[in-house]
């Protein structure tokens, strides 16, 4: 009898934890997250609206990713610029949008503007890196995109939607940060004129 009770105490331990871990894949699973989550929102979410991550005023906390050409590229490298540092995925509808404004932007950025654009792509939540390559190619991107293959950054910087930008300054400082696309180059180009 004893032992019927244990089988039925562990039966319903498991049935619950079972119940526990299908609520929270439904609620933070990655078919859900982060397709949608911004693509209802308007505008620019200031990082206030953040719950957790990292804030204006913090250092940006310094890495090292490759370029789709294979060129090594470490944040710190940028000191002294501006620089628009963005994540994102190819599937993502706002990204979509987003890139050519990003491209124009960065190809009427004068020389010594002194502005960077660094696009780190959340390689994990793609299907493969060729879709990153041909998303590149079909939007002529020239800006440095940055493959994060592990997802180190994106934790890193606990990105949870996309796009998710932070601007950071010429001494290494995040001055502002959103969720959310930026809805033209001219927006992008106050940003980083204003932060």
């Amino acid at each position: 009898m004893k032992l019927v009770r244990r089988f039925a105490v562990l039966s319903s331990i498991l049935l619950l934890s079972s119940m526990v871990v299908m609520m929270i894949q439904m609620n933070f699973g990655e078919e859900e997250y982060p397709s949608g989550m911004i693509e209802n929102q308007s505008g620019l979410l200031p990082t206030e609206s953040f719950d957790e991550g990292i804030q204006i005023g913090m250092p940006a906390p310094d890495f090292v990713l490759e370029t789709l050409d294979g060129e090594l590229v470490r944040l710190s490298d940028y000191r002294g610029k501006k620089v628009f540092l963005n994540f994102w995925a190819s599937w993502c509808g706002p990204c979509q949008d987003e890139a050519p404004e990003m491209q124009k932007f960065y190809e009427t950025s004068p020389d010594d503007s002194n502005n960077e654009i660094l696009a780190v792509n959340m390689t994990t939540k793609e299907s493969s890196r060729d879709d990153v390559i041909a998303f590149s190619q079909k939007h002529g991107l020239t800006f440095p995109i940055l493959i994060d293959p592990n997802g180190e950054v994106e934790k890193l910087y606990q990105v949870i939607a996309y796009p998710t930008s932070y601007i950071v300054n010429a001494e290494g400082i995040i001055t502002y940060a959103f969720k959310g696309p930026i809805s033209d180059s001219k927006e992008l180009e106050n940003l980083l004129t204003e932060y």
